[in-house]
């Protein structure tokens, strides 16, 4: 796992992301997750691809600069509970940066958004495998000043198919991830 880390941060390339105009971003990131609601404990990691792009460029508005549209495929595997079985999601974010809290170095967000999930296994009364994966969190950029931006990001994550099939049992997870701009 830590070596898995070490290899997001030592790819990571960041620009300028305190400026007024900040522009694209891409990066890579890898998250761990526990349920904490679950009949059966899971924990699995994943790995993130992150486009982020200024929000009002994505939805042609006039939305403040420290609001980013944030896209993230992932692919992953559970470590426990269901052993070694397959996730892949696609979500998107809303990236609100909270400049007013920012220190040299550190600047925190809030993020939430949607997107679908799939995994390859069901729990009890878990009606499908292809789900709804709505995300809230809270983290912050990071500038140590190599010249390479990281973000840390803990997250409340759910995974449930909002009755759209007859059984509905949502699996509610802790995420913590941790990334690096490129």
């Amino acid at each position: 796992m830590l070596g898995i880390l070490l290899s997001c941060a030592a790819i990571g390339y960041g620009g300028n992301l305190y400026g007024d105009e900040i522009e694209n971003a891409y990066g890579l990131a890898i998250s761990q997750g526990h349920s904490y609601n679950a009949a059966e404990e899971i924990g699995f990691t994943m790995l993130h691809g992150v486009l982020d792009y200024p929000y009002a460029k994505i939805w042609n508005n006039g939305a403040s600069s420290t609001l980013r549209f944030r896209i993230e495929p992932a692919l992953g595997r559970t470590l426990y509970g269901p052993d070694g079985r397959t996730m892949a999601s696609l979500c998107a974010f809303a990236h609100y940066y909270l400049d007013r809290f920012s220190l040299p170095g550190v600047r925190p967000f809030v993020q939430g958004g949607i997107g679908g999930i799939y995994t390859d296994f069901q729990l009890e009364e878990q009606g499908s495998r292809l789900n709804f994966n709505p995300q809230l969190g809270i983290g912050a950029d990071l500038d140590p000043g190599w010249g390479r931006v990281f973000f840390g990001t803990l997250r409340l994550h759910h995974v449930s198919n909002a009755n759209i099939v007859e059984h509905n049992r949502g699996i509610n997870s802790l995420v913590f991830q941790f990334g690096a701009y490129f």
